[in-house]
């Protein structure tokens, strides 16, 4: 019988086998979760059958939710002669407690949008629309900041906040607190390339991860790619990039085409 030889695949063929971008193969192997490969003499890399395994059980793993500390974690376990079926059961279960946290939060993002997407009618002047009264009102972190500073003030002051100014839109309300605190353009708008993304779980892991840091309005995440407003008297790139490493991934600042 003729043995069969197995060819080993390139970086591209491997990308393709197992469903993943060739940079976030590289971004792998820099975190240590591929080995570094064998090279041609060409100085190509070169790949086994066992790296697509791999390269699957860590995107299958994302997808379920698991951070890139995490999948290691597991990728460790399984090749520990030790370990139980019962401890791969306890992270399982600790990822499950976590994904039912996030559950009960959209399900109160739910209720939220519901509500004001229902007061609308959907006709009018921009200026009086509901929905974006709501967001003016209570997604605006420098708003938020600004009422815990200044200690709610007077009843009067402290009733206007909250009823707004008639015939003045909510973004203009929001632009005189703003001048009154001497924070004029305050927001400053930042585009981040994303490394390591692969799926709709890293799009959710980056955005929660941008989420959580002070003086921040996420806008869209997609993979490789998230956008966000900022408040540089709260926070910095550096601390969005700290916060995207800290999830699992590489994040650097979008350079605009030439």
């Amino acid at each position: 019988m003729r043995e069969v030889v197995i060819k080993p695949l390139t970086i591209g063929q491997l990308a393709h086998r197992a469903g993943v971008g060739v940079e976030t193969i590289r971004f792998y192997e820099r975190e240590g979760l591929l080995a570094e490969p064998q090279r041609r003499a060409s100085g190509y890399r070169q790949y086994g059958e066992d790296v697509v395994a791999r390269l699957r059980f860590i995107r299958r793993a994302k997808e379920l939710g698991f951070t890139l500390k995490e999948v290691a974690e597991l990728l460790s376990l399984r090749l520990d002669p030790d370990t139980t079926p019962a401890d791969v059961k306890r992270r399982a279960e600790a990822k499950l407690a976590d994904i039912e946290a996030k559950v009960r939060t959209l399900r109160r993002m739910h209720k939220a949008l519901s509500k004001v997407t229902a007061a609308c009618g959907g006709h009018g002047k921009i200026g009086d629309c509901p929905i974006l009264d709501a967001l003016e009102r209570e997604a605006d972190p420098c708003a938020h900041e600004e009422h815990e500073e200044s200690g709610r003030g007077d009843a009067g002051a402290d009733a206007t906040s909250r009823k707004g100014t008639p015939g003045v839109s909510p973004g203009e309300q929001r632009k005189a607190r703003d001048r009154r605190a001497g924070k004029d353009n305050v927001m400053e708008k930042v585009k981040l390339d994303v490394r390591g993304m692969s799926c709709g779980g890293c799009v959710r892991h980056v955005t929660q991860a941008l989420a959580a840091v002070p003086g921040t309005c996420v806008g869209e995440v997609k993979i490789g790619l998230a956008t966000v407003e900022i408040d540089p008297q709260a926070t910095s790139r550096e601390a969005l990039f700290a916060a995207v490493r800290k999830a699992g991934f590489e994040a650097s600042e979008a350079v605009a085409p030439a």
